[in-house]
């Protein structure tokens, strides 16, 4: 991931996904290290097809010894009529999520 230095609301970030393709994110809200929302400034072929609007934030709240992660998307569909493929795009889209959370686990947890 590439970010416009430094992160900011309003900054830039290219993101390279696991299918290679290429978005760019806007940083909308950044309050370290609680809070950080993002909108899709540049979308992949298959995103810019299917969606009018994709957003989504992380939220870090301690949680005894850890910390909770609350990651929530926001997916605007270009058409009602795209629902049941929307619906496949997200199941796979979750199953995505799980292995990128299970990934920055790993490397938070061995960062110390």
């Amino acid at each position: 991931m590439k970010t416009e230095s430094p992160v900011r609301e309003g900054a830039l970030r290219e993101v390279v996904l696991g299918d290679g393709s290429r978005i760019v994110e806007r940083v909308t809200a950044w309050d370290p290290p609680r809070f950080h929302a993002y909108e899709a400034h540049e979308k992949n072929p298959l995103q810019a097809l299917l969606f009018a609007k994709l957003s989504a934030s992380f939220a870090f709240e301690d949680e005894g010894e850890g910390t909770r992660v609350t990651w929530t998307y926001s997916l605007v569909p270009r058409t009602p009529l795209l629902l049941p493929v929307v619906a496949l795009v997200l199941f796979a889209f979750r199953k995505a999520q799980r292995r990128c959370l299970e990934a920055m686990k790993r490397e938070l947890e061995t960062s110390d």
